[in-house]
């Protein structure tokens, strides 16, 4: 019971390191006034109406993984995807149609 118990003491104390680490690395990061991890992010119904892209394309393209997309809520309705994997999957298929 004891070992166990330190076990789950050391696994907290390793998450609050990382935590703390994590807490660190933001600092540094805002030091200049601006943090440099934070980028857009878009629902599916922005991306369409900004692209053109018919929403059923997005979802399909995110449903097979070829577009990298998180969940806010837990659920489909608070899908984001992040404007750096847009455009990797708009570079991707531009290559796709030339070759």
């Amino acid at each position: 019971m004891e070992a166990e118990r330190m076990g789950e003491l050391r696994d907290a104390l390793m998450e609050a390191a990382s935590a703390l680490g994590h807490a660190a690395a933001l600092a540094a990061e805002l030091e200049d006034g601006r943090p440099r991890h934070v980028q857009r992010s878009y629902s599916v119904a922005e991306l369409s109406e900004a692209t053109g892209v018919p929403r059923n394309t997005i979802w399909d393209a995110i449903r097979a993984g070829r577009v990298r997309a998180i969940s806010v809520t837990g659920g489909p309705r608070g899908t984001r995807v992040l404007e750096s994997d847009w455009l990797a999957f708009e570079d991707d298929a531009r290559h796709a149609e030339v070759a």
